[in-house]
């Protein structure tokens, strides 16, 4: 069965695993209640202001990359512009360049590189080549593939370069920031930040303040937004400061999606949890996003341990293509540019 359509699905009609279902039925009603406010914005006048979607995960749980796959793919279909921020370091593609093409740092340069990968394709190959995180890594990568393969969604990483050193109130600051500029950059209807929960409303138990969530960013610049934690089972909205400042027309809350956590090194394949977790190496992950995708009808996007390393192996070799291209480039004609706009002589770069 093809779910390309998802509005449009009746789910008393699906007959799926247990896990596909939960996560379809959670998608489902999400794109029909995202349409539906973009709509209302529209009723309203309000056409050219984007709908901000901040769709929360718990980046251990394989399901959460699944389901919003799902729905970005639903709101792509329904004909809406739609642009994603992604909860990475904004200068994942520069940092990239600079270290395997052993150029020094320059802002110029940094520049005609985002201007380049306006869609942010090359900033998910390089991620998704070169860089590899604790958390469910396999279905991380899952998704950005289809992000790659789908083209049409513009992707743009937008947390701070140096995330350990900053505080939340200032990644969530850099994130809303970036959001709004990369949202107005395209022109989208609605602009999708997928990060994890504690950043959209904050979090009682860790601590986190209301105050200083991407919620209460974009709230304070007048942009209509819907909050999307997803909860786990035994979690609700008590969790959130009371001062959250959601209204019911904001709450987009998620119940019911699966929460099986998956954690390894993703080199070594070595578990890196403390704590008891479903899966603990690539290849446990691998078995349970395919099952999942396949009860889903997207046996396109099933990749297996093995196939991954290949994948990974062949995306590599095909950035570092392109990177050298982009050397080849931007080296000559943005020194040359940046030369005369400042009117000095900048040493030329090593060759």
């Amino acid at each position: 069965m093809n779910y390309s359509t998802l509005a449009d699905i009746n789910m008393t009609q699906v007959e799926i695993d247990a896990d596909a279902a939960a996560i379809l039925r959670s998608a489902t009603e999400a794109v029909a209640t995202i349409l539906a406010r973009r709509e209302d914005l529209d009723g309203q006048g309000l056409h050219d202001t984007p709908l901000i979607v901040l769709a929360g995960e718990v980046h251990s749980v394989p399901a959460h990359k699944v389901h919003h796959m799902l729905i970005l793919n639903g709101l792509a279909d329904s004909g809406q512009k739609i642009v994603l921020g992604y909860e990475l370091p904004h200068n994942r593609l520069s940092r990239t360049f600079f270290n395997k093409m052993n150029r020094r740092y320059d802002p110029v340069i940094e520049s005609g590189l985002q201007e380049r990968d306006r869609n942010g394709i090359l900033a998910l190959q390089c991620e998704a080549g070169f860089f590899g995180y604790s958390h469910s890594d396999h279905s991380r990568n899952i998704l950005f593939r289809y992000l790659q393969r789908d083209g049409r969604l513009a992707v743009r990483f937008t947390d701070r370069a140096k995330r350990s050193t900053s505080s939340l109130g200032e990644r969530n600051h850099n994130m809303g920031r970036m959001m709004m500029d990369f949202a107005g950059a395209h022109n989208a209807s609605i602009a999708v930040q997928q990060c994890g929960n504690n950043h959209i409303a904050g979090n009682n138990k860790s601590g986190r303040s209301a105050c200083d969530s991407l919620s209460a960013y974009f709230k304070a610049r007048g942009l209509p937004i819907l909050a999307m934690p997803i909860f786990r089972k035994g979690e609700s909205e008590e969790q959130l400061p009371v001062d959250h400042g959601l209204q019911e027309n904001e709450k987009l809350f998620r119940t019911g999606v699966p929460g099986r956590e998956a954690a390894y090194h993703p080199s070594t394949d070595k578990a890196t949890s403390s704590k008891p977790v479903d899966f603990d190496n690539r290849a446990a992950e691998a078995l349970y996003m395919n099952e999942t995708l396949r009860s889903l009808g997207l046996e396109n996007e099933c990749v297996s341990a093995e196939e991954h390393w290949t994948n990974k192996k062949t995306l590599i070799d095909e950035v570092m293509e392109q990177l050298k291209a982009l050397d080849k480039e931007l080296f000559p004609t943005l020194w040359s540019r940046a030369k005369n706009r400042m009117n000095f002589t900048l040493p030329s770069p090593s060759v």
